[in-house]
């Protein structure tokens, strides 16, 4: 077949984009193959690890410009075809099972979303993205004038063509549009608040402050902790102050998510209680979706002041 390639596509002459997959999916699994060498059922890297190269290194690779054949209602049966065969093989490779093992079951076992359902989500989030564009982007100009924006139209945008030619169409604008018409909540790329000068340090800084613990071994840790303890008891006696105590824990071994832990006080009253699972997330990360889980409650009750309170809270 004869194909031409542009950046890296590979355009045949029905645009069907066989060629560009064939490409991509040998590319893919030449990888996979080449992957063996880091490591096997007995040794080498873990089996998180391999699921993580796989879908950092080769689920890129193998659905390189995926918009560009992945359309609703086009004939996908046989293209996808090809990138099983690359899932199943790594699938093997994380798991260590024969070859004969079923490609379900191994996908299962190694933690892998079908390659049809993982193809279909990466297309729902591409078209997602394009409802937090800013309104003067270029890829705005293909969509209809609803979800145009202030881009300039273009010829063969959507809103230039006839009811007819949008009918049996096969274009991701198409499907873009389709999943913008969808969201109910407007987005704004560039809003006033998170532009320099207008965020919360900047316009609160006189009413923000953080005391920062020395180390245990530091001769200022004993006037530190007394510090807090005068903040907490004057917190506690101030019925409109709402105090937070939260922490997180990640763990260092295994495959487990962190743990998440929230007190919030008003007063002296307890109104909310919160442990709930962080999934696979850094400490750093897991403490700060903590704090505003906790925060978050301080919408409803209200409050004039807010004290926050870091705890340490072990993992078991």
């Amino acid at each position: 077949m004869y194909c031409n390639r542009y950046l890296g596509f590979y355009f045949d002459h029905s645009l069907m984009f066989r060629e560009h997959v064939r490409y991509y999916s040998t590319k893919a699994m030449t990888t996979v193959k080449a992957l063996g060498m880091l490591g096997n059922s007995n040794r080498g890297v873990s089996v998180s690890h391999k699921h993580l190269l796989y879908r950092t290194c080769m689920v890129p690779v193998a659905t390189y410009r995926l918009r560009l054949w992945y359309l609703q209602g086009a004939r996908l049966k046989g293209t996808i075809k090809g990138l099983s065969a690359v899932q199943h093989l790594a699938a093997l490779w994380i798991t260590g099972c024969f070859r004969t093992s079923p490609t379900g079951g191994t996908e299962a076992l190694a933690g892998l979303v079908p390659m049809h359902i993982l193809l279909k989500s990466l297309v729902a989030h591409s078209c997602a993205r394009t409802a937090t564009l800013g309104h003067s982007h270029p890829v705005r100009a293909l969509l209809e004038p609803a979800q145009m924006g202030s881009a300039p139209p273009v010829p063969l945008g959507l809103g230039g063509l006839s009811t007819a030619i949008k009918r049996y169409l096969l274009s991701p604008a198409k499907n873009t549009q389709a999943a913008c018409a969808e969201f109910t909540e407007t987005f704004q790329a560039l809003h006033p608040e998170t532009e320099p000068g207008n965020r919360l340090l900047d316009k609160f800084l006189d009413r923000i402050v953080r005391h920062l613990s020395p180390r245990m071994s530091d001769d200022r840790y004993g006037d530190y902790v007394k510090q807090l303890d005068t903040t907490l008891t004057a917190a506690r006696r101030d019925m409109n102050c709402v105090h937070i105590s939260s922490d997180a824990s990640a763990p260092t071994k295994g495959a487990f998510q962190a743990s998440l832990a929230t007190l919030v006080f008003q007063g002296g009253n307890k109104i909310a209680h919160i442990v709930a699972a962080g999934r696979q997330a850094t400490a750093p990360n897991a403490e700060l979706m903590a704090l505003e889980m906790g925060i978050s409650t301080t919408l409803v009750v209200g409050c004039s002041s807010l004290v926050c309170f870091r705890l340490h809270v072990g993992y078991d």
